[in-house]
């Protein structure tokens, strides 16, 4: 089959898939619908404004989208004691295969999921304070930044100048949270500034994480071949760009595939959340959107300043690192 026949089968099928979406949380005709409770059966019925349930809203299947019930008035899964059995099985059975298929110390994986159990309880304590505390707001993205910087540096270089990944990180999220302060699209409250400039920080650090970890390595294996090139006259910047460029990018293509199969092959979390509240399909839509769009930039950016300070050199002194010359 041509190759443009499967685009525009893969564009029918999320046509098709947001309507069904649509369709599925829209209010039954007739019905004042003012807020969603949790009934029996693990599905979400619609209340009118007399109290008279009206047909399970959840019970409506989407293709893809598994409907998350309320739990006290929040979109959650059902919790309880199983919860966190199942939570510690997952980590131990992540642990295992981390272990035994990959070689890798499952003390790593453990200590990755205590740690994310006991920051989570803490941001969420330290959110809750700060929802009414613009200022310290930016101090806490401020938090995440360092905590971020720390963590993709010490991936890119551990021995080296780990601090230059604040570098790429700012150049990424600086920009992108100032066109959304400047549009007025991002409004300087405590929870939305968090929420919107803590996720482009964590998609930074992702992507200046394995771009530097990719750039590292590819010059490491084909140092030669920027060797030869200032040998012929090019100077080591523009040797080294020859051979990292075309593998820098590739630390962003986890976001591109994100933003291409929204709708086709998951529906983003805040997206089914926001409708699940009572947000408008379209609002919803649109936020997330947003959010993925923005964090294109971010990536793209970070990733391009990853690069320039790998041609260069930065990460490490003159002949160490891999990273022979100036």
């Amino acid at each position: 089959m041509p190759t443009w026949w499967i685009q525009k089968l893969l564009w029918l099928q999320g046509f098709l898939q947001i309507f069904c979406l649509f369709r599925a949380f829209r209010p039954p005709v007739g019905v004042p619908c003012t807020h969603y409770m949790p009934v029996q059966s693990s599905c979400l019925a619609v209340v009118s404004q007399s109290g008279s349930p009206a047909p399970p809203l959840a019970c409506r299947t989407v293709p893809g989208v598994a409907i998350m019930a309320l739990v006290n008035g929040s979109t959650l899964l059902v919790l309880g004691p199983r919860a966190w059995i199942l939570l510690a099985v997952l980590l131990c059975l992540a642990a295992v295969v981390w272990r035994t298929a990959l070689g890798r110390s499952p003390a790593q994986m453990l200590l990755a999921g205590t740690r994310a159990l006991i920051q989570l309880a803490a941001v969420a304590l330290a959110i809750g304070w700060l929802s009414g505390r613009g200022t310290l707001a930016f101090a806490f993205v401020a938090l995440m930044f360092v905590v971020g910087v720390w963590t993709s540096g010490r991936r890119v270089a551990p021995e080296g100048r780990w601090w230059l990944a604040a570098v790429p990180l700012a150049a990424g999220v600086v920009p992108t949270a100032a066109l959304l302060l400047a549009f007025g699209v991002l409004p300087l409250s405590a929870l939305a500034v968090i929420a919107v400039v803590g996720q482009q920080i964590g998609g930074a650090m992702s992507t200046v994480t394995l771009a530097g970890r990719r750039i590292r390595d590819e010059l490491a294996l084909r140092n030669g071949e920027v060797e030869a090139a200032v040998a012929l006259g090019f100077q080591w910047p523009a040797a080294r760009s020859m051979v990292a460029r075309p593998v820098a990018g590739e630390a962003v293509l986890p976001a591109i595939d994100q933003t291409r199969t929204a709708g086709l092959v998951t529906l983003p979390g805040a997206f089914v959340g926001m409708i699940l509240g009572g947000a408008e399909p379209l609002d919803a839509g649109l936020i997330q959107l947003l959010v993925l769009v923005s964090l294109l930039l971010v990536n793209a950016c970070a990733a391009s300043v990853t690069l320039w300070l790998g041609c260069r050199g930065a990460w490490h002194a003159a002949g160490r690192g891999g990273l022979p010359g100036p």
